[in-house]
């Protein structure tokens, strides 16, 4: 697809586009890539310049010996910020409205009771 009308951009990544960083815990770093930058954490520096050129998905190690995943941000992964509480709100929000659910009404797991 082309980047430009999609938004989604596929090939080699590219100096300021913005990656995700996942360590063996699952833990994510967001990085925006610069040429000759260095990522650092505290378990190492991971070199901006090793991530340039790869493809999506390329495995890096740290000064420090630890592997990281570098993926580009997805819908799916940037939305993991919202908590639960709130995706069942708006999900509740987009099941409720074409039922034309209004004043009287009570919304139970059943279904509607009036």
């Amino acid at each position: 697809m082309d980047a430009d009308w999609s938004g989604i951009r596929s090939g080699p990544l590219v100096a300021g586009e913005r990656v995700s960083l996942f360590d063996q815990k699952g833990r994510r770093h967001s990085i925006k890539l610069t040429p000759g930058s260095t990522f650092h954490t505290t378990r190492g520096g991971i070199n901006h310049d090793e991530l340039i050129g790869g493809p999506d998905g390329v495995v890096v190690t740290s000064a420090k010996g630890i592997t990281y995943l570098a993926l580009r941000p997805h819908v799916v992964t940037a939305g993991q910020r919202i908590t639960g509480a709130v995706l069942v709100l708006v999900l509740c929000f987009l099941v409720c409205l074409p039922l034309a659910v209004g004043a009287g009404y009570s919304l139970s797991q059943a279904g509607l009771v009036r």
